[in-house]
């Protein structure tokens, strides 16, 4: 699964680059927290990229994980002053929201 920070682009460009490496960070670390099977693998990718992989995981397990990831980085609440429509970072699977 991969998964990215909506508009982390403008956070970095609102609040500088030293504060998107700290939400990278926080970031990276509530994921690693959240997957906790045995051979579940959190990485970043890109910019503001991660992969998570799932060794041996059907589809609604995936899909289960995908939205409780979601939430979890939604409930850091780092504050993203104008991001729509929370006014807080949150992460999506490619291709499409997933809350």
């Amino acid at each position: 699964m991969m998964a990215d920070i909506d508009f982390f682009k403008d956070y970095n460009d609102k609040y500088g680059h030293q504060a998107g490496d700290v939400c990278l960070k926080k970031i990276s670390g509530c994921l690693r927290k959240t997957i906790r099977r045995a051979g579940e693998l959190i990485a970043r990718y890109g910019g503001e990229e991660f992969v998570i992989v799932l060794p041996v995981t059907d589809i609604q397990h995936s899909l289960k994980l995908a939205k409780k990831l979601c939430k979890a980085v939604y409930n850091l609440h780092i504050p993203h002053e104008g991001a729509q429509p929370y006014e807080c970072l949150t992460i999506s699977k490619n291709r499409g929201q997933v809350h």
